[in-house]
């Protein structure tokens, strides 16, 4: 980056004497803020170059020297803006196009940074297509501890009554898999795979009219598999289009003989949810909609989401992102209401190279599905709330990510009446707790 500077540097000392010639002010903007940019006297460059475009003084080397000073400082959306208005004084200039590659790049804007990369000359572009646009990478390897407060036992249906017939489900715990893969297939457009498979521990009870059990070790198992497309359409809008298929199968289990003997049926499910979404980057601000269609437990769901984020330094040190979604089910052709909840999370950097991100959830997260499809609470006790906390480590320039998390999540258990619908009876509240730990490569 730093030849980039000095080859424009001396690019601006031959061109001053021509240019020069051209402008004739009372004030010499030209004189002043190449004397501030030779000094690298970045604030007072920003001020004088604003105060010289004000006056009507915007050219090419202005907006440039302009740019670079916010560039300088780290403000990558704020340089954004004046190095495409520079773009429009001079669209073919290779050192104003390594700008807009990197201010976008540091600006977590991948996708608009590689589109740049089409108006590289041919050697450039070979040297940037190998250095940064890798074809096929794995993107997540990680695995999930989840573990709950609740000591579980034949105590926790003793307010069931006799006559009650129907089902409960109590977590005691899961482990969770991760492993991805990034597919850069063109510029504007690449693919993210992911698989996981689930092992989740439950205490099950279940009572009709003629039976009644209780496993204190129930087992499922789940595979998962994710897969989303981003296209970068221009302007800074990008369009996500997901799907995960979940596969799950809890054993049937059988136990004693004679009149002691008991079996309980085994059960599978193949649930799916699918996700598009749009999302468009101004100056500070991302804005998103999306819209998702869920087949979870034999029923139909549909949620419309809006999002915002906000980055107050104009990079990544900083940034804060919020939610809101609104599920429905749909049943007969009708849609109805179904609950919502928000999203919010709050981004900064420590130290380099430590940031840290708190985040949470609340409302109503039973049947609904969060971060583009990827993750889906399709489980029968609902999730509350949850807050949580996570450490990122860069790893290298290759955007190379060590992720720790911890989340603290609340959770309701209800008796599920024989028709197969939620009640009151029984209602017990407990709390989980999840463990992660990854390494990631930014897609």
């Amino acid at each position: 980056m730093r030849k980039i500077v000095h080859s424009f540097l001396i690019f601006l000392l031959l061109s001053l004497v021509t240019f020069g010639q051209e402008t004739n002010t009372s004030r010499n903007f030209e004189k002043e803020t190449f004397k501030l940019y030779s000094q690298k006297n970045w604030p007072e460059l920003i001020q004088v170059s604003k105060e010289a475009i004000k006056e009507g003084y915007d050219y090419y080397y202005m907006r440039m020297r302009l740019a670079i000073a916010f560039y300088e400082r780290h403000n990558y959306h704020r340089a954004l803006i004046h190095f495409n208005k520079a773009y429009k004084f001079n669209k073919h200039d290779p050192y104003l196009l390594e700008y807009l590659y990197y201010a976008n790049l540091f600006s977590g804007r991948q996708k608009a940074a590689y589109d740049i990369t089409s108006e590289f000359s041919s050697t450039k572009k070979k040297e940037f297509d190998a250095a940064n646009i890798g074809k096929f990478k794995i993107g997540e390897l990680g695995i999930n501890t989840v573990f709950s407060d609740l000591e579980t036992g034949p105590e926790l249906i003793s307010d069931i009554s006799r006559d009650q017939f129907g089902s409960q489900i109590f977590l005691n715990g899961f482990t969770k898999i991760n492993l991805g893969f990034n597919h850069t297939v063109s510029r504007r457009f690449s693919l993210y795979y992911q698989y996981s498979f689930l092992m989740e521990n439950r205490f099950y009870f279940y009572r009709d009219n003629s039976t009644a059990y209780y496993l204190q070790k129930q087992k499922l198992y789940e595979n998962q598999f994710y897969i989303l497309g981003n296209v970068y359409l221009g302007k800074n809008f990008n369009l996500y289009a997901s799907v995960n298929y979940l596969r799950g199968n809890i054993p049937e289990y059988s136990s004693g003989w004679g009149a002691s003997y008991f079996y309980a049926p085994g059960f599978k499910y193949n649930d799916f949810t699918s996700n598009l979404a749009i999302f468009k980057d101004f100056s500070y601000v991302s804005f998103g909609l999306s819209m998702t269609y869920s087949y979870f437990q034999f029923n139909s769901y549909v949620q419309q989401g809006v999002f915002i984020r906000y980055y107050p330094l104009g990079n990544l040190n900083l940034y804060l992102t919020a939610g809101y979604q609104l599920k429905q089910k749909v049943k007969n052709g009708q849609f109805y209401e179904d609950g919502t909840f928000y999203e919010y999370k709050l981004g900064f950097k420590i130290i380099e190279p430590l940031w840290i991100e708190i985040e949470g959830m609340s409302g109503d997260l039973q049947n609904a599905s969060t971060q583009l499809g990827a993750i889906v609470y399709n489980n029968p006790n609902p999730v509350n709330n949850s807050i949580g906390s996570s450490l990122l480590i860069n790893l290298n320039k290759k955007s190379l990510w060590l992720k720790l998390s911890y989340y603290y999540i609340n959770s309701t258990s209800h008796f599920i009446t024989e028709n197969n619908l939620p009640s009151d009876i029984n209602t017990v509240n407990y709390n989980i707790h999840s463990l992660f730990g990854g390494l990631s490569w930014s897609f």
